[in-house]
């Protein structure tokens, strides 16, 4: 029987697909849904506003990802490369709790009565296996792509390292 079913999101639209076929399985089985966002570290400027409606965004919030937004590219110490300056966790949290409250809207209009969230920063794929462990997770439910960096090509990607570790059924949606 699937009583809690852990749903990372990150906002994408694997994500959103994922929350809305765990919503149908929480509704139908009364599970709980919890709800993961690991703050988008890693995330472009344009990534943040393409995942959140950045007018929701407090004003100094919005401020601060303009700012970010308006420095210029700087080299990077390696290879001649270029990077974006990093983005504030003021910034990143304030997109992680829009991100959330939207889950949590979607998940409520789909009847789903028990729901929980949690944030974290760090390593995506360990902090959704300590989430689903922590949580007794019954199954996960995730995009099979978010918003992942040109790391995901070298190091794989957040959806295959949870599914090749959970200790449970993962069931990842594209």
């Amino acid at each position: 029987m699937i009583k809690t079913i852990l749903v990372p999101t990150d906002g994408s639209g694997h994500a959103r697909k994922a929350l809305a076929l765990a919503c149908g399985f929480a509704e139908k089985y009364g599970a709980r849904l919890v709800l993961v966002h690991v703050l988008l570290r890693d995330a472009a400027p344009d990534d943040l506003r393409a995942v959140t409606n950045v007018k929701q965004l407090p004003k100094a919030i919005r401020v601060e990802l303009e700012r970010v937004e308006d420095v210029p590219l700087a080299a990077a110490s390696l290879g001649g490369g270029y990077v974006a300056p990093p983005i504030p966790t003021s910034v990143l949290e304030a997109v992680g709790e829009r991100i959330l409250d939207a889950a949590k809207r979607v998940a409520e209009r789909s009847g789903v009565k028990k729901i929980s969230f949690h944030v974290a920063e760090g390593d995506p794929a360990a902090h959704i296996l300590d989430c689903a462990k922590r949580e007794k997770a019954d199954m996960i439910v995730m995009g099979k792509r978010g918003l992942g960096s040109l790391q995901e090509l070298f190091i794989g990607s957040v959806s295959h390292k949870v599914g090749n570790l959970a200790a449970c059924p993962c069931m990842t949606v594209k």
